[in-house]
């Protein structure tokens, strides 16, 4: 009974995934975009002789593919559990151990089909490997999804809820690749990061991945780091132990019998003070004030976004600034990631931002904001401007760090510093609303960002100077507003400082110019498209109905109306 059983959830977790075709998409865009852009720009910049910096990339690639495919999976075990699914396996006569089995098998299959449809890329960047090594790359992909899948099954044990799932895996996912040697030798990062790389099944993963992908491939940048036997032992026993963990952790939940089955019931939650503890902001006055009012209650009440804002940045600037700056001559990478990763944290504020102006949409308040006698533009400006305000705050926040970098900044600098990072979050902002007038589900926006984030972040010449990525990139260079804002914070921060990479690219009048007037662009295409949702008002205020279009032409429609008009 035990196969069919786990043939069934194995089954389940497949359809799930193929289902979700927003899921497919990203799953392939992402990596896609990653090993295309970041390996263009960072091969002009290491030197390897023989050696490309993509072939290196590519093993790497592959590991995020099976990182994030085998960690998500776990997020349908999460929302089982929050909506019921979960609790009917967990009453039903089946072992806990092989739910978890089932559970991780689907991940581990579905993370390794995803990496072999990435291989044939292997033939794109004129890898060379015998029919045997991809055998053995095949195992290799299996392994390091089981043993990631397995990592998933014991977060998702202990989470409860979705928005907490996706939190937690801001923490581990990003943590995880940067420490794994997919994009730079492990060996090149600082010496306290190093237990950390050790404790990483990616870690092993990749390079056992590596080992059998470039078995035949010259490597300038860097050898393999481990012996196979010593990845596959690694990776067998971390799996090992995640399953038993996951299974012990799972069987935590025979409560949830009494429940169904009419047993006794569970204790009544004691109710907590509403808003105890809270910070609490002015009242505003004005349509204006409240609505940069409410969009800042939001941001400071969502303690895991504020936490992501800057534990992501700030692991980019650590783990890959150090892990670059080893491999890029000249020294001082780090200095001048700096105003990147700033615009990185503008960025994601900015347009994480504009999420909240579609769950508004989506689920009540904003449907009240546009049937109130309020100017759609005046809307528009306020959350923009909150959003503006929120992401140059972040922005500042994080510049402290020019005090640990040792980077000199006059007062009038810092002030010029200030004035870019209002210009490039007002632009960002002005882009967020302008996809959330056009958007009305959460879903659809997440899948959108994922197209928007991080081809902005890697078109803007944050991480290399963005004149070294191929010609033909080089018009999405040129349209996007990071690339200016970018531009301008670091030849403000970084005026006084002198570096390999040359730190402008444009005159600052330029960014400022295109920067203020991609803004009122989007500004008012925003207001444009926010201004179609009169149809609201008679629904909210319970005026006339809206006609039915397949109505209209209908004989019954024209037959109904003429004797109503009679009578």
């Amino acid at each position: 009974m035990t196969p069919r059983i786990l043939g069934g959830i194995v089954g389940r977790e497949f359809k799930r995934v193929l289902r979700n075709r927003a899921r497919l998409a990203s799953t392939f865009a992402r990596p896609l975009i990653w090993l295309i852009i970041i390996g263009s720009g960072f091969s002009a910049l290491i030197p390897g002789g023989n050696f490309s910096y993509h072939k290196y990339l590519l093993p790497g690639i592959v590991g995020m593919v099976v990182l994030f495919s085998s960690l998500l999976s776990a997020l349908g075990s999460v929302q089982d559990r929050e909506f019921g699914s979960m609790r009917m396996l967990m009453i039903s006569p089946v072992p806990r151990g092989t739910i978890v089995l089932g559970k991780t098998l689907g991940a581990t299959l579905m993370g390794a089909a995803f990496a072999v449809v990435l291989t044939p890329l292997a033939w794109v960047f004129d890898i060379h490997f015998s029919f045997e090594d991809w055998l053995k790359f095949l195992g290799a992909t299996l392994l390091c999804s089981l043993a990631l899948a397995s990592l998933g099954m014991v977060v998702a044990s202990r989470i409860r809820k979705l928005e907490n799932f996706a939190v937690a895996m801001n923490f581990v996912i990003f943590p995880m690749f940067f420490l794994s040697g997919a994009l730079y030798p492990t060996e090149k990062l600082a010496t306290w990061l190093q237990p950390l790389v050790r404790l990483n099944p990616l870690t092993y993963g990749v390079d056992l991945m590596r080992h059998y992908l470039l078995a035949e491939e010259f490597r300038a940048v860097s050898r393999v780091e481990f012996e196979p036997i010593f990845d596959i032992a690694y990776l067998a026993v971390f799996t090992v132990v995640c399953l038993a963990v996951a299974t012990k952790l799972f069987g935590r939940e025979e409560h949830l019998s009494a429940m169904f089955l009419g047993g006794e019931a569970r204790k009544k939650l004691v109710p907590k003070r509403v808003g105890a503890g809270r910070l609490r902001l002015p009242a505003p006055s004005g349509p204006l004030s409240g609505i940069v009012g409410r969009e800042f209650k939001r941001a400071v009440r969502q303690r895991g976004r504020l936490a992501s804002t800057f534990a992501r940045p700030l692991l980019w600037l650590i783990a890959a600034g150090t892990g670059f700056a080893a491999l890029i001559p000249g020294g001082e990478y780090e200095t001048y990631l700096l105003p990147g990763i700033i615009g990185m944290v503008i960025l994601f504020s900015c347009l994480l931002s504009a999420l909240g102006s579609v769950h508004d949409r989506q689920f009540g308040p904003m449907r009240m904001l546009l049937v109130a006698p309020v100017p759609r533009g005046l809307i528009v400006f306020g959350k923009t401007l909150s959003s503006t305000l929120l992401g140059a705050a972040f922005a500042v926040v994080f510049s402290v760090l020019v005090v640990f970098f040792d980077i000199e900044v006059s007062f009038d600098d810092y002030l010029g510093f200030l004035g870019a990072t209002l210009l490039c979050a007002l632009a960002l902002s002005s882009l967020g609303m302008l996809a959330a007038a056009r958007i009305r589900k959460l879903e659809d926006f997440a899948v959108a960002m994922n197209f928007v984030i991080f081809p902005l972040f890697f078109f803007s010449g944050a991480l290399y100077p963005a004149s070294e990525l191929p010609g033909w990139m080089q018009p999405l260079v040129r349209l996007n507003p990071l690339t200016y804002g970018v531009d301008l914070m670091r030849q403000t921060l970084l005026h006084s400082e002198r570096h390999l990479l040359a730190p402008a690219q444009f005159a600052a009048w330029l960014d400022v110019a295109y920067l203020g007037a991609f803004s009122l662009v989007c500004l008012a295409l925003a207001a444009a498209f926010f201004g179609r949702e009169e149809h609201l008002a008679p629904m909210m205020l319970g005026g006339a109905a809206r006609r039915l279009p397949l109505l209209k032409g209908s004989p019954r429609w024209r037959s109904s109306s003429t004797a109503t008009t009679t009578h």
